[in-house]
């Protein structure tokens, strides 16, 4: 009964974002992407338009679903020239309304922008990718595969810790709608700490009081200004850095390989200060930003040496 009433306040509340319509030109839908799927570029572009950014959408697991999803966000994207397209989990791969229970590649996500990019412009540079509540949690879940396709990520109402540990090489821009009243809010921060962790561009927009029906209304006030802030975001290139080769006659000296501690498992320290540089020409060794010379050292741990032989030998009697 609960689950009806909260599905029913849900619906009632789309309302609102449909009663409004949008003063943009109309609207070319695109049929054909995928099952359930809604796409929508601006009226008369094709592949060889020039190409618009696309904000993907991903819904939750009741309640509003693509078709309202898709109308929620085109009031926004369409005054602003950006295509939009709105997944429906693949049902035919075993998807039964909820991107996190399927748990699928998300190479499939890609594939479907691929076919929407082979009909119209799109500008790869500029894909960004919003989750509503279950597809927001499925995003977290594969927080790291994500990020080399999309140039900003956003969470709404929803979000879990990634499911392997790390971060991606790409770091990108990543942004939060949640309410501290929705009752798995604290999957939401553990996904935020992961981001923070590994040093992601994170905006966090806390909506105090919210429960999920009101993180869901907020996209009445909030869309235009969170697209805005997708807008200004795109794609980093991953910049290849060629070697220089040492000249022939010096020796080369490769470092045996390691591997270093994953940035998002590792506890976050304190800031350091910057070490001194060790004394041109005396043999120190710079140890906690101070230089110490080896022999100081080496008295050192003598005499704390000599200290507990002594009183070993005061329990023995000696």
């Amino acid at each position: 009964m609960l689950r009806r009433t909260a599905i029913a306040v849900l619906l009632a509340s789309f309302a609102s974002f449909t009663s409004t319509p949008a003063r943009a030109e109309p609207r070319l839908k695109v049929a054909g992407i995928c099952a359930g799927c809604l796409a929508s570029v601006a009226r008369g572009s094709d592949e060889k338009s020039e190409p618009a950014p696309l904000l993907v959408t991903l819904h939750g697991d009741w309640g509003p679903m693509a078709p309202e999803l898709h109308a929620a966000w085109e009031r926004v994207a369409a005054p602003r020239g950006i295509a939009l397209l709105s997944l429906s989990c693949p049902a035919d791969l075993g998807c039964k309304r909820s991107w996190w229970k399927w748990n699928g590649d998300p190479a499939w996500i890609s594939e479907q922008i691929d076919r929407l990019a082979a009909r119209h412009a799109i500008d790869r540079e500029r894909v960004w990718l919003a989750g509503w509540s279950g597809g927001a949690a499925w995003m977290g879940m594969h927080a790291q595969e994500l990020e080399p396709t999309f140039a900003a990520l956003l969470f709404h109402g929803g979000g879990i810790w990634p499911s392997r540990a790390g971060c991606a090489p790409e770091k990108v821009p990543v942004f939060f709608l949640a309410g501290d009243q929705n009752p798995l809010h604290a999957h939401v921060l553990g996904l935020r700490k992961h981001y923070e962790r590994c040093e992601n561009e994170v905006s966090f927009q806390l909506l105090r009081g919210a429960d999920h029906n009101d993180e869901w209304m907020v996209l009445n006030q909030r869309a235009g200004e969170v697209i805005d802030w997708l807008a200004s975001k795109r794609r980093r290139t991953v910049a290849v850095v060629s070697a220089v080769a040492p000249p022939a006659s010096a020796p080369v000296t490769v470092p045996p390989e390691t591997t270093a501690p994953s940035p998002s498992m590792a506890r976050p320290r304190p800031p350091q200060p910057s070490p001194l540089p060790p004394h041109a020409g005396c043999g120190c060794e710079v140890m906690g930003g101070a230089a110490r010379a080896p022999w100081l050292v080496g008295i050192g741990v003598g005499l704390l040496g000599l200290l507990a032989t002594r009183r070993a030998g005061r329990r023995r009697g000696v």
